[in-house]
């Protein structure tokens, strides 16, 4: 099974195999799934198993890793898990990361990873136009939105904080 696999995917992917996308811990939790259709799950590499797992299009697997990080959401994760689920397209783990964030909001915006720009634009524009944010002070979303801008700013070189905040603005 793993040589078809790994064979399928050298050839759909141009002969190659990108083995610097996971650590070793990710690579045997993927053989293990491969092999026995179980998967055990890691803090520190579940990511990259649902790095494989979508690079591989093993369906099964991404499924099972995004119901892992959808247990481990928290105020200082939501943000990075929310971005990480959209770029997997694990919409189920988008809406969760959404409404914990909702439940969370100041907790969430007020945590290092939102600050830090960890959203792009238009995921920060779909948690901001949430009717269900809880939030006691408009002014702290705003400052949260604004400590975005300056890091999205300072990670792209070039970009005015105006032009960062015009859309989520």
């Amino acid at each position: 099974v793993t040589k078809i696999m790994f064979g399928a995917a050298l050839c759909y992917f141009g002969g190659t195999f990108k083995t610097s996308i996971a650590a070793a811990e990710a690579f045997r939790t993927m053989i293990h799934y491969a092999h026995s259709g179980v998967a055990v799950f890691e803090p520190g590499t579940v990511m990259e198993v649902l790095q494989l797992a979508d690079y591989l299009a093993l369906e099964e697997l991404k499924a099972g890793c995004g119901e892992y990080i959808a247990k481990s959401i928290n105020t200082e994760t939501a943000a990075v898990l929310l971005q990480t689920a959209h770029t997997f397209g694990e919409s189920a783990l988008v809406d969760k990361c959404v409404q914990f964030i909702e439940v969370h909001t100041e907790a969430v915006v007020s945590s290092e990873a939102f600050t830090e720009a960890a959203l792009s634009p238009d995921l920060l524009c779909k948690v901001l136009a949430s009717d269900a944010l809880t939030c006691s002070e408009e002014l702290s979303l705003y400052r949260a939105t604004v400590a975005w801008g300056r890091a999205f700013c300072e990670q792209h070189p070039g970009t005015s904080l105006a032009e960062a905040l015009a859309e989520p603005l």
